[in-house]
């Protein structure tokens, strides 16, 4: 856009989508470890809610939460 007004400007094209490129690339990582997470975190939740001591780990982890 630079270049427009001023053609000696520099021009950012290739600077512009190697950041683009890193963004996404840095997206799809988080993405990723989301998924991760939301897995890590339902298999937890399935694990306390068929152990025999359910009530007191749910009282225990709000307790240590502060709720």
């Amino acid at each position: 856009m630079a270049r427009i007004q001023d053609p000696d400007a520099e021009c950012l094209c290739d600077t512009l989508t190697a950041r683009h490129t890193r963004l996404k690339q840095r997206m799809r990582e988080l993405k990723g470890r989301q998924e991760y997470a939301d897995t890590w975190w339902r298999a937890l939740r399935a694990a306390v809610d068929a152990h025999p001591d359910k009530r007191a780990i749910l009282a225990d982890t709000q307790r240590r939460t502060g709720r």
